[in-house]
């Protein structure tokens, strides 16, 4: 289920990303060119609705545009630093309890190469008494 849900966020963040690039680099600029066309049109001033309703994205670019940061900064929280896991089984009993959420600091014993566990930079070891999470190697 862990795994949907990172997928879920990922192709979230690429969208809305992608909708966001396109308003702040094509589609406001239209819009602006819209204005400028429709003010030279008329002879005075554009009343204010007028103005704010030719500059105002439609909501399917207006949403995308506004949730891509809070996206992006989950996304890269979840991936980097921080991840929740849910205790699968009994065994941490009684610290902990099958089906307790914790949240996983991700460097908390250093930074280490991906594929090899390496250990590059503020390397230390685990000492008796913390909870370690880690990946089964038959579900990699």
């Amino acid at each position: 289920m862990a795994v949907y849900f990172s997928l879920f966020l990922v192709i979230v963040t690429v969208i809305s990303g992608i909708i966001w690039l396109a308003d702040k680099f094509y589609l406001a600029p239209q819009r602006q060119l819209k204005l400028v066309a429709a003010q030279a049109q008329c002879e005075g001033d554009l009343s204010e609705g007028v103005v704010e309703k030719i500059i105002e994205a439609p909501f399917y670019i207006d949403t995308p545009v506004q949730i891509f940061p809070v996206i992006a900064f989950v996304l890269i929280l979840r991936s980097f630093i921080y991840e929740p896991f849910q205790i699968p089984s009994g065994s941490m009993m009684p610290t902990l309890l099958d089906g307790d959420f914790i949240l996983v600091n991700k460097h908390s014993y250093g930074l280490k190469l991906e594929r090899t566990g390496k250990p590059f930079a503020m390397a230390k070891d685990p000492k008796f008494g913390d909870v370690v999470v880690f990946i089964p190697p038959h579900k990699k």
